[in-house]
């Protein structure tokens, strides 16, 4: 067995090659439902994926693998230390989101994915999570890997659900 080591990589016009230092990983497989206002997110982050950067300098990439169920259009916004990221610009009363998707029944689960490259700029630990929502004029209830219907049939299912933080050296 060889053994190679190097201090760093360059491409072949001498620039350094960034790498991944570390990878954390929060699967949920258990279902969860939360009641949610019209224009309002959940009070709950889900999803919470600590990871500490080795330098200021350094990018986080996030992925996002949510599968959410509410009769209506459920939408995520990621967090950082429990503030909202990667969402649209504020315009009027609209809500402001990362990603979202459509739903025609209450018996289909949907996922709903994000992908977004933070720089945190930080040597402290940082939390990424996403918070929900939902279109809906009245109260409605947004459930996580299951369905609203819940069904025991072989057809229902059951979904799982990951948020994945990698980080990049710079």
């Amino acid at each position: 067995m060889s053994t190679l080591k190097v201090n760093a990589l360059q491409d072949t016009s001498g620039n350094n090659l960034s790498r991944v230092l570390q990878v954390v990983q929060t699967v949920k497989t258990d279902t969860a439902s939360e009641s949610v206002g019209s224009g309002s997110f959940t009070s709950t982050v889900y999803l919470p994926t600590n990871i500490t950067p080795n330098a200021t300098n350094s990018k986080i990439l996030i992925t996002v693998s949510i599968c959410l169920q509410d009769y209506g259009q459920p939408y995520i916004a990621l967090q950082r230390d429990g503030s909202a990221i990667c969402v649209g610009d504020a315009d009027g009363s609209r809500m402001r989101i990362t990603s979202g998707t459509y739903m025609f029944d209450s018996i289909s689960l949907a996922t709903v994915n994000a992908h977004f490259v933070d720089s945190p700029n930080t040597t402290s630990q940082v939390t990424y999570g996403v918070k929900l929502a939902v279109r809906d004029n009245n109260t409605s209830t947004i459930y996580i890997n299951r369905t609203e219907a819940n069904n025991n049939y072989s057809y229902a299912m059951r979904g799982a659900s990951t948020l994945i933080a990698q980080e990049i050296a710079p």
